[in-house]
């Protein structure tokens, strides 16, 4: 989930964006994104379409960290 995060870069994506994306049910997104965000590697910022999701500096390091693109 956070690499389809991250890919989204400045734009950030739905929730069930990622959820569609990767394959997995909306309430197994859900819970992984509360606990994504409430270790400070996601941020939920409210939008016309619904709350997106955009990686913060804490994960942008994981996904440095764990080599899933120097890019970020």
């Amino acid at each position: 989930m956070l690499l389809e995060i991250a890919q989204r870069g400045e734009a950030g994506v739905l929730e069930i964006s990622i959820s569609d994306k990767v394959g997995v049910s909306q309430l197994d997104t859900s819970t992984a994104l509360a606990y994504l965000n409430k270790n400070n590697y996601v941020e939920a910022i409210s939008s016309p379409a619904g709350m997106k999701y955009f990686l913060t500096d804490s994960g942008r390091k994981f996904c440095i960290s764990k080599e899933f693109n120097s890019n970020f």
